[in-house]
């Protein structure tokens, strides 16, 4: 598997349980907080993990947005579903 695949789908784990994290917050900024930091740590801890050396840029362009994705999804499907 090609290491943007590998990525993607770390970022997308990350987007699911950061989602429902946020949702237990109960409070928006540090939620939004709480994601953003969660997407910076993700370059470190994925790239340890797959052995990736490459720039921030790599990571927001190669799962990072997919991450920013499902992190809303999941959080919006939660407060509304379950509210």
């Amino acid at each position: 598997m090609k290491n943007e695949n590998k990525v993607m789908f770390g970022y997308i784990l990350y987007g699911i349980l950061v989602g429902a994290a946020s949702y237990y917050m109960k409070n928006v900024i540090a939620s939004l907080l709480t994601m953003l930091m969660i997407l910076y740590i993700g370059k470190f801890t994925l790239g340890k993990i797959f052995k990736i050396t490459e720039k921030f840029k790599w990571f927001l362009t190669n799962g990072g947005w997919m991450y920013i994705f499902v992190w809303f999804i999941v959080w919006t499907i939660l407060i509304n579903v379950i509210r």
